[in-house]
């Protein structure tokens, strides 16, 4: 697991740590998928609280008129679809960790072009920690929505100031391939963006008939 020292060191001295990160053990998969799930599960758990269904479900609700003399009659009713707190958390899991397969594989390919040793190991040691800020304000974006949009600007910039140092490239390459490194994480996110808001228009098409 990621400790708060660390990430304290991503927001505040990023070139600093990721020095320490380089010469540090990469954290396993399996250590760090807590850290990726959790968000999710607090959706599923936010939504029960709220009251919200676990499964896909269609909610009717009557739409009235007012007339002339203040009285209101029913003229028809209204149909929303809700995917569920269940299906919306295991679609966040899932397309996480594709996500984050994804990312160090581009990460991989872009150390290619710039004449970098293409490291599995620092490549996912650079895709973990980058996203550190992003995963902690998935957590906290129920309470506070203004968070994730710094958070994902920051993850970016962490991405370009730390591919360089874990995967050194070609000399005088540096910043070209940090720049790469970060110009695909952005694309990415937006990939992953329209790729979710998508799925969402076709699964409410689906749930509404």
């Amino acid at each position: 697991m990621i400790r708060w020292s660390r990430l304290r060191g991503l927001v505040l001295s990023p070139r600093r740590e990721w020095a320490a990160i380089a010469a540090a053990e990469s954290p396993s998969l399996s250590r760090s998928l807590a850290l990726m799930v959790l968000p999710w599960l607090l959706v599923l758990a936010y939504g029960a609280m709220l009251g919200g269904p676990l499964l896909p479900v269609l909610e009717q609700s009557p739409v009235f008129m007012q007339r002339p003399d203040g009285s209101q009659v029913q003229i028809g009713v209204m149909t929303r679809g809700r995917t569920g707190g269940l299906l919306t958390s295991l679609g966040g899991i899932a397309g996480t960790l594709a996500w984050v397969a994804l990312q160090r594989a581009m990460i991989l390919r872009s150390a290619t072009r710039h004449l970098a040793a293409p490291d599995g190991v620092a490549a996912l040691k650079l895709t973990l920690h980058a996203f550190v800020p992003v995963w902690i304000a998935l957590v906290l974006v129920p309470l506070t929505p203004l968070l994730f949009l710094p958070a994902a600007i920051h993850a970016v910039v962490l991405t370009y100031l730390g591919a360089p140092m874990l995967l050194p490239p070609h000399q005088g390459q540096e910043k070209r391939f940090g720049r790469s490194v970060a110009f695909g994480t952005v694309l990415f996110g937006l990939v992953t963006i329209g790729g979710a808001v998508a799925a969402a228009l076709g699964l409410a098409s689906v749930v509404l008939g």
